[in-house]
């Protein structure tokens, strides 16, 4: 759900005290799921964190399981304000995008593959 509309100059203007203080309960929450998770088990999972706030920030839920990817790239100003805001690396930020497209890649050359090979 979107409670107000973002305002960019309010965000920009948060110091990284305050910024830190707003996110000490999913500091908090990411501690406290990792003391109660297997020892072999990863918190890889939270990296999509950061990239499903942006979403919501940027009104770009169309629905429960759609994304509005053209509303992403029509704010691409705003996305590299909120990346710099916090200071996230541009190569680490775009992994998730890159994965999802390696594993589309991948599984049209598994169909591909499997059509030329067994003739489906």
């Amino acid at each position: 759900p979107v409670l107000e509309e973002l305002n960019f100059k309010k965000f920009l203007n948060n110091d990284n005290i305050s910024f830190t203080q707003k996110l000490h309960p999913v500091y908090k929450a990411i501690k406290e799921t990792r003391k109660k998770l297997d020892k072999e088990k990863s918190l890889i999972g939270f990296i999509g964190a950061p990239w499903t706030l942006l979403i919501y920030m940027l009104g770009a839920k169309d629905s429960k399981k759609e994304i509005n990817y053209k509303k992403i790239k029509t704010k691409e100003f705003e996305v590299n304000l909120i990346l710099d805001k916090l200071n996230f690396n541009p190569a680490l930020a775009s992994g998730p995008f890159i994965t999802t497209t390696n594993d589309l890649i991948a599984l049209a050359i598994y169909f591909i593959v499997a059509l030329v090979l067994g003739g489906i």
